[in-house]
């Protein structure tokens, strides 16, 4: 009997380690899964009915169908989605499941003795059969003969097999055990919405986070074994928990992000309730150091190391953006921090307690950008951090202090079965990681102004981003949270994807005459990249060779140019320059509009005669007449996003800071108060969108993920 891998699209699978690649990528998944995912290659195609995979996974016990229908679920979120948007796994109700593509059976990988007596692991029904894995000790395997007149060779061979093989092991690390999830455990349920870039804290027996609910802020607590969630208002309707002090048994409070002002902090008590200032200071992000005596924080651009009473306070690092997410080791002499630009990581940085030696982490990775918001394990051995890409995230971890035949390099942890993993925080005795999961998706809805309601629109699509033809008649969006480019009619028929799976494309605009369309790339590096291509499918072509900073692209009335806003000299520490910009697409020569220094998210209106753009703090919108040649501030409320009336008379924008929806007509400079968003919660990749519906009623995402605490079994070694 041999054993095998089965492959099918991307992937291979090893059912005997019970390995799973996506290319050259290990997936993590839980056994059970697994072993459903064996049952399914095993019958190549065939339908495997419920009631034989249930026998199959749990041979002696009694559980409800949705425990295998959540093994399904797992497998579909690891393996995401065909290049036709279609699943892996097909559901055939009342029947079972099989796998849509074609399975391959790679050839023997190692021979097993003829007639041995090993059995199929335990949990295989009759039907269901599982590969037999060879004897984990060497001694119990057939032997083979050697001749004697060769044994002078063999026993040569194999000390400098041998040698060879230790020394490429020492090099790589692998002669030690690596770090790696045993099983992860959901530990809250409660269905509740919970910020991106929330601490998970603990006291050993509980954990700490903060959750929103109806637009409150609260703190919650769940045991670290999983139950019911608990919670009571934060101190301050802003603050979110950020940090736990064992000795005064404490929680420090306050906001994640740099605010304009900055707010200041405050320590809860967890034993009487109890809340004190922590002096005057303010700031963001901050984190009590391990013995209690300091805490850390940021403002603005800098870090400082404060006493734990807020006296005292030091500067001790000056960056080119704002840090955050800041973390002491464990012996309490460097502090690891994040930092963002426009809402984007820029990678993980280390300094000094007394300000000396400010370096980045994983600077030879290609990865490094996108890694954030770590921490040390409590022993100082380990560092767990996130790699967060615009399409998902993932959790990561390194050695701190690697002995000399052990491997620096970082390795992944854990990628699925949720779409984002954030806050990673390991258990005080190392054997778990806890995490915040986030299985993304979105609800389109549209305004209707009789009611005064936003409704479901278009069944609800979960769409990041989302235009609509001239005439009304054709629709493109961003499917979230697969970041494809998708078109179709507006009833859903003729639809067409129209960029490969892992790429990220957004903010789709049509062409005057519905032939093409232009967007933008988003990928995990910070610089967009404008496209053009076909409604009817092909190779999309990017417009712009230089590598600057390109944002939304917007057509102009007759089709023959693109106005964008584009950040120029653009590099972390360096200087950059936002500034309109116009493309001709028949000469490809590209033209600064006049004035515009300082300005971005820009559109065009359909009448040809007005450009708008934001200004880069977001807070004033502006307006440039062509025949002029000259600029008018028409708003200054705070502008996230906006989008011309389709007979261009009005242009519509959101408002993050009510929130509400405003609309300016045009000819009378008049704003008015169009729709409130209050209580709605939006979601999408970076950067909101607003759009409009062929009647001219506004339309956005709203959240409608799902965000739990989970707990990770480790193994540390």
């Amino acid at each position: 009997m041999s054993r095998v891998l089965y492959e099918f699209g991307d992937f291979r699978y090893d059912p005997v380690q019970g390995l799973l690649w996506r290319g050259e990528k290990l997936l993590t998944l839980p056994p059970k899964p697994l072993m459903v995912l064996t049952a399914l290659v095993r019958a190549k195609g065939e339908v495997v009915s419920k009631a034989a995979l249930m026998e199959a996974v749990w041979p002696d016990s009694f559980v409800e169908e949705s425990s295998l229908t959540q093994c399904v679920f797992l497998l579909r979120k690891a393996l995401g989605r065909q290049e036709d948007g279609g699943e892996f796994i097909q559901t055939l109700p009342k029947r079972g499941y099989r796998i849509t593509v074609p399975i391959i059976v790679l050839g023997a990988r190692e021979e097993v003795q003829e007639g041995s007596d090993l059995k199929d692991p335990p949990g295989c029904a009759e039907g269901v059969h599982m590969e037999p894995a060879l004897p984990a000790d060497p001694a119990q395997r057939p032997p083979r003969r050697i001749s004697f007149h060769s044994w002078p060779v063999f026993a040569v061979g194999a000390l400098l097999a041998f040698a060879a093989g230790v020394f490429g092991l020492s090099r790589s690390g692998l002669i030690w055990e690596q770090p790696h999830v045993l099983r992860s455990t959901r530990l809250t349920n409660d269905g509740t919405y919970k910020e991106r870039l929330i601490s998970l804290l603990t006291d050993g027996s509980r954990l700490f986070f903060s959750e929103d609910v109806d637009a409150h802020s609260y703190f919650a607590e769940v045991s670290t074994a999983g139950g019911e969630t608990l919670r009571r208002p934060a101190p301050h309707s802003v603050d979110i928990a950020l940090a736990y002090s064992r000795g005064t048994n404490e929680l420090l409070f306050g906001t994640l992000w740099e605010q304009t002002p900055e707010h200041g902090f405050s320590a809860y008590s967890l034993s009487n309730s109890s809340v004190r200032p922590l002096g005057d200071l303010s700031g963001h992000a901050a984190s009590w150091s391990p013995d209690g005596s300091r805490f850390v924080y940021a403002r603005g651009l800098s870090l400082f190391v404060a006493d734990a009473d807020g006296g005292n306070p030091r500067e001790i690092a000056r960056m080119s953006e704002a840090p955050y997410w800041p973390r002491w080791s464990p012996d309490g002499t460097r502090i690891r921090f994040s930092m963002q630009h426009w809402s984007k990581n820029v990678g993980l940085w280390e300094v000094s307690a007394d300000g000396k030696n400010l370096h980045t982490l994983f600077a030879n990775e290609r990865w490094a950008r996108q890694a954030c918001c770590g921490d040390w394990s409590p022993d100082g051995r380990y560092y767990v951090f996130v790699l967060d890409e615009a399409r998902r995230s993932s959790l990561w971890i390194a050695r701190d202090h690697p002995l000399p035949w052990q491997s620096r390099k970082p390795q992944q942890l854990a990628e699925g079965p949720v779409d984002y993993w954030r806050a990673p925080l390991i258990s005080q005795d190392g054997k778990q990681l806890y995490a915040l999961g986030e299985e993304a998706r979105g609800e389109l809805l549209r305004y209707e102004p009789a009611s005064k309601e936003f409704r479901p629109y278009l069944d609800g699509l979960s769409t990041d981003t989302i235009a609509f033809s001239r005439d009304g008649q054709w629709m493109a969006w961003t499917a979230y949270p697969e970041g494809t480019l998708w078109r179709s009619r507006i009833d859903g028929s003729e639809r067409m994807r129209l960029t490969d799976v892992g790429g990220l494309a957004r903010f789709p605009h049509w062409s005057p005459d519905g032939s093409q369309i232009a967007y933008i790339t988003a990928d995990t590096d910070i610089v967009g990249k404008i496209f053009r291509i076909s409604v009817n499918g092909g190779r999309p072509e990017a417009l712009i060779a230089d590598t600057s900073n390109q944002g939304v692209p917007t057509w102009s009335p007759d089709g023959e140019k693109l106005a964008f806003g584009q950040i120029v000299n653009f590099g972390v520490g360096g200087q950059h320059m936002e500034q309109v910009r116009i493309l001709d697409l028949k000469t490809r020569s590209v033209t600064t509009l006049p004035g515009s220094k300082g300005l971005w998210t820009v559109r065009w209106s359909p009448t040809e005669d007005y450009i708008s753009a934001v200004t880069t703090d977001n807070k004033k919108l502006m307006l440039f007449d062509i025949k002029r040649s000259s600029w008018t501030e028409i708003a200054n409320v705070g502008i996230n996003d906006c989008v011309w009336s389709h007979d261009g008379q009005y242009l519509y924008f959101d408002s993050p800071a009510e929130p509400t929806i405003y609309r300016v007509k045009i000819r009378t400079r008049t704003l008015e108060k169009y729709a409130s968003l209050e209580g709605i919660r939006r979601t999408g990749f970076f950067g909101w969108s607003l759009n409009l519906a062929p009647d001219d009623t506004p339309v956005l995402l709203r959240e409608a993920g799902i965000h739990e605490v989970y707990a990770l079994d480790l193994k540390l070694p």
